[in-house]
């Protein structure tokens, strides 16, 4: 007697497709339980102990889990915004996935921190603003003060240019680096620009694959035969 299966056919009446897709499998199929760990990163950007329980999250969330940071922030101090950059990356490299969501407000340092996610997601009515970093000291000799400056504008330039080339198309950037001040982009100006920053990082990552390969090549090339000299009489 035949055997009614699932499908409604009796097991001498599968059609010849369905017998295929009964053949064991050479396919292995894992599955993963992925984890999303929201973090709000809000107000001014100010201290290290500020950011204490979200440094924790990135140095222990799994590999596979997502980490979505929720910004709001006018920015702050570039240092802590720094080794918030850090955790980030070394998380990235652990397989962790770190998504920027934008509230209305994403400025200064703030996005420094939004940039360096693996996705970015603002909301209708984000403001997105971007300029050279500033710093000012209360006393001190004059030419200690213009010291300072020199070193700090030489240092701003680099971090602009590390952080926002590809973001910022090379106009804007030398232009806002001769004449400082604030660039604002709304959120369909920031997804544009977002693409043309991971067009810009692809570039230099295979320009940088490019290097490596050329310098291995040039390490492994046999050594050059030397001619010898024929002895004059």
């Amino acid at each position: 007697m035949n055997k009614k299966l699932d499908n409604g056919y009796e097991d001498d009446e599968q059609p010849e497709l369905m017998k295929l897709f009964a053949k064991p499998k050479k396919t292995i199929t894992r599955s993963v339980r992925q984890h999303e760990h929201y973090h709000p990163i809000d107000g001014y950007i100010e201290s290290f102990e500020q950011f204490d329980e979200l440094v924790e999250l990135l140095l222990t969330v799994p590999e596979g889990d997502v980490v979505r940071l929720y910004i709001s922030s006018g920015g702050g101090r570039l240092d802590v915004a720094d080794m918030v950059v850090a955790r980030i990356c070394e998380a990235q490299q652990r397989g962790v996935t770190v998504n920027a969501e934008l509230g209305f407000t994403c400025a200064s340092a703030a996005t420094f921190i939004a940039l360096s996610c693996d996705e970015i997601h603002p909301s209708p009515l984000t403001q997105f603003t971007v300029h050279p970093w500033s710093s000012g000291k209360p006393w001190g000799f004059a030419t200690t003060h213009l010291n300072d400056a020199i070193y700090d504008k030489k240092q701003s330039d680099r971090f602009m240019k590390e952080v926002y080339s590809g973001f910022l198309s090379p106009e804007e950037m030398e232009s806002v680096l001769e004449f400082p001040r604030d660039l604002h982009y709304d959120a369909d100006e920031v997804l544009e620009r977002w693409g043309n920053l991971q067009a810009y990082r692809q570039a230099e990552f295979e320009k940088m694959l490019a290097e490596i390969q050329a310098a291995q090549e040039e390490a492994n090339k046999p050594p050059a035969k030397k001619t010898a000299k024929k002895k004059s009489t």
